[in-house]
């Protein structure tokens, strides 16, 4: 069950002048585009023009924004981890409910590649739920003050 996270790698130069020289051809366009649309003729009714205007500046200016901080991209160097770090996962039984399903789930569950501790909160105290946690290397705790319904196993 070992878990390894995936890296992220800092992007390459030929990957960066990809980048860059798709952002000058952005620019470029987006200019253009700019240019043609302020043009006089190609105002109408004046008052949906400038509201079309206000909004197509405000995505230019969203665009050039994007651009900026792609234009420099890079990746950071991944810091040293100091600890790993693992989850609780969870799951009740209760007498009457199918045995066979409460395997199925627990072996599904131990099947997890992230590092996990895997718990069964077993309402009836059940000896043969007992060896099957110990034959799934899964930790079982009952509670002996039962309130709260099966959901106050939980905080045993």
């Amino acid at each position: 069950m070992n878990f390894k996270p995936s890296i992220i790698s800092p992007p390459t130069a030929k990957e960066k002048l990809a980048l860059r020289i798709m952002i000058f051809i952005g620019l470029f366009a987006l200019c253009f585009f700019l240019y043609t649309i302020f043009k006089r003729e190609n105002i109408g009714y004046r008052p949906l023009y400038i509201l079309l205007m206000i909004t197509l500046l405000y995505y230019c200016l969203k665009y050039l924004h994007e651009w900026y901080h792609y234009f420099s991209i890079a990746s950071d160097k991944k810091p040293e981890r100091t600890r790993t770090y693992t989850v609780d996962v969870l799951t009740t039984y209760c007498a009457g409910e199918p045995f066979d399903m409460l395997e199925e789930t627990l072996t599904a569950i131990q099947k997890m590649t992230y590092p996990h501790t895997t718990w069964c909160c077993d309402e009836a105290d059940d000896p043969a739920v007992k060896a099957m946690c110990a034959r799934l290397d899964v930790r079982h705790v009952t509670r002996t003050v039962k309130k709260n319904a099966k959901a106050g196993n939980f905080f045993v």
